[in-house]
């Protein structure tokens, strides 16, 4: 067992983890809201429209854009002082990329008319550019450290989404509408809030920065392009195999769990993986290895009870957020995808971003490559016998191949350590058991709103008593402090 940091010594990061949880959690919390409402506008069909479209332009999105995005998050600390030739040399490979788009969007429409509508190509395409751009300025705003402002992006979005998307909806727009209205909503925010950062930049486009940001996220950008491939196949596949009724129950349950869940674990990335950055620059490997363990212990903390809460409470779940005609593929669908979750974010938060500090990102190409054809794979193979659910079952069976891969390539790197077994993860895990024995021992009640509060309530007040209790970072200790 390792003991590499002492309960106090991940406080920096809990704190930094906390101004982000207000930053993402607080517009996750409405995005969140989206959902519950949707699905009562919305039929299955109509919602399997939005989720379908949304699932092309991710798939697009990371494969075409990632490398940009990844890059600057990387390299901005390196180049803080005088940022304006890396960030020009980004905006002008943006509109290369959408204008490039264009081109493929007009042919698709001109040589597959009735596979490929104009309406529709256009309103992917845009999908995509308005996308791109959303996340690629909030990659910048994580890169300055700007926790406020990047908050305020986020805030914003949320906010135009619900109320462009309700209007649009309740006008009778449908599934289509929605993906309008999620168009508007990141175009808006972005152009208002961080027009700014990119008109005041001094510089020039630089080919060598473009190779820099190039030789770095390209396998990045393959890497997450067959991550999306991962995530995202299996509900393109149930809309060919299945229906796009059953894919809209699918993406919808998947969504809601997976949301709960990635933001969580989101956040502590958004404070440790800048922060790591700048300690192996400044400071030496060791300490952005200390940093990396305490995020992980942080992961924990904040990502199993949720795992935990979803897949005891999935019935009380379904019932009250999804709408009448979603709820009973979800409580069957939702257990699976919150340990899947979970089991991707400590891929991807925690062990794979040994190879983005070492700029070892080719290794992670093949354990991305694992994932997505195991994943597809299955699903083509289980589809047709077991339902929806054999999407639930191939997506926990492939992000388990990719975080086994990732933690045997990547343990040279913990010297010999081990990645994350600290004092404080283990008392998370034991926080977690008295929380599930709390939940277990419940007697049973009608899953809906009051049953999800009361058992809500149950979970929070066990984990808290136990993380207290149990002294994880020392909060015991600070509460008698005080």
């Amino acid at each position: 067992m390792s003991q590499t940091t002492k309960p106090t010594q991940g406080v920096p990061v809990v704190r930094q983890a906390l101004s982000y949880l207000v930053a993402r959690g607080g517009p996750s919390l409405l995005a969140f809201a989206t959902i519950p409402l949707f699905t009562r506008l919305l039929t299955p069909a109509e919602f399997g429209q939005y989720a379908l479209v949304l699932s092309w332009a991710g798939l697009a999105n990371a494969l075409v854009f990632q490398w940009m995005r990844l890059g600057v998050l990387r390299f901005y600390a390196e180049h803080a002082e005088a940022p304006g030739m890396l960030l020009r040399t980004a905006l002008v490979a943006f509109g290369v990329l959408c204008g490039v788009g264009v081109v493929v969007a007009v042919g698709a429409t001109l040589l597959m008319p009735q596979e490929v509508p104009p309406a529709l190509a256009a309103l992917t395409l845009a999908m995509i550019a308005s996308l791109a751009w959303f996340e690629l300025n909030q990659q910048l705003l994580a890169a300055r450290l700007e926790v406020s402002r990047y908050g305020v992006l986020a805030f914003a979005k949320a906010f135009l989404f619900l109320g462009i998307g309700w209007a649009i909806v309740r006008a009778g727009g449908g599934g289509y509408g929605l993906v309008c209205a999620l168009v508007l909503s990141m175009l808006v925010s972005s152009f208002a809030l961080t027009t700014r950062l990119w008109w005041s930049l001094r510089g020039n486009f630089d080919f060598g920065k473009l190779r820099t940001l190039v030789s770095y996220g390209a396998p990045l950008t393959l890497t997450v392009g067959l991550m999306v491939v991962t995530g995202y196949s299996d509900r393109l596949l149930i809309g060919q195999v299945l229906g796009g009724q059953a894919a809209g129950i699918y993406a919808a349950a998947y969504d809601l769990t997976d949301q709960s869940i990635a933001v969580l674990m989101g956040v502590v990335n958004l404070a440790v993986f800048p922060m790591a950055i700048r300690a192996l620059h400044e400071q030496g490997v060791e300490s952005a290895r200390r940093l990396l363990r305490e995020g992980a212990s942080v992961l924990l903390l904040v990502a199993l009870p949720a795992t935990v809460g979803l897949v005891l409470l999935a019935p009380e779940v379904s019932g009250a957020l999804l709408g009448r005609e979603f709820s009973a593929g979800g409580r069957a669908i939702m257990p699976w995808v919150a340990v899947g979750s979970l089991v991707a974010g400590l891929r991807a938060h925690h062990f794979d971003l040994v190879f983005q500090l070492t700029q070892r990102t080719r290794l992670q190409v093949w354990i991305a490559l694992a994932s997505a054809v195991s994943n597809v794979g299955l699903n083509i193979l289980l589809l047709p016998r077991f339902g929806v659910i054999a999407a639930a079952y191939t997506t926990l069976i492939s992000y388990g191949v990719s975080l086994g891969m990732s933690v045997v390539l990547g343990w040279s790197f913990w010297a010999g350590e081990g990645p994350f077994v600290t004092r404080d993860a283990i008392r998370i895990v034991v926080g977690c058991t008295v929380m599930g024995v709390a939940l277990w021992g419940l007697p049973p009640m009608q899953p809906g709103w009051v049953a999800l509060v009361a058992k809500s309530a149950v979970a929070v007040v066990s984990y808290g008593v136990a993380v207290v209790a149990l002294d994880v970072y020392g909060i015991r200790m600070r509460l008698i402090g005080r």
